[in-house]
């Protein structure tokens, strides 16, 4: 049921992201030396989540401003990535990865987290309503 797992499934990323962008403060690494794989788990994961999000948006109870807020950032961001990490897979290049600076994961942990956790509770709501 895809109604019942696309938020969970979108915790996913966000888990792997936040630790990418740790690893890649404590190490260094340049993003334009991301493997392959990473790509095809972002578009097969996100791409799941985020056509939940796009789909299901019409019986989300939204609580407040900000549940909607952090549900389009949620839209955005995991469309993005998707688009972008697709672009990598048909290009088989990183080269877009390479404008991010080395300071932007610090801002990435951040928005990661944030993001991670929101959809962790949206998850947990039973107030999804399938019609």
């Amino acid at each position: 049921m895809h109604y019942r797992s696309f938020a969970k499934v979108a915790i996913l990323p966000y888990i792997g992201g936040t630790l990418a962008h740790i690893l890649r403060l404590f190490y260094q690494f340049p993003l334009g030396e991301a493997p392959h794989w990473i790509h095809w788990a972002i578009v097969l994961i996100g791409g799941y989540a985020w056509s939940g999000f796009v789909l299901y948006s019409g019986i989300v109870q939204f609580k407040g401003i900000w549940d909607k807020i952090l549900y389009c950032l949620v839209i955005f961001h995991l469309g993005g990535s998707v688009v972008l990490h697709g672009y990598s897979l048909t290009t088989h290049s990183n080269q877009w990865m390479t404008v991010f600076s080395l300071q932007y994961s610090y801002f990435a942990v951040l928005y990661f987290i944030v993001l991670g956790i929101y959809c962790y509770q949206l998850s947990r709501r039973a107030q999804f309503q399938h019609n």
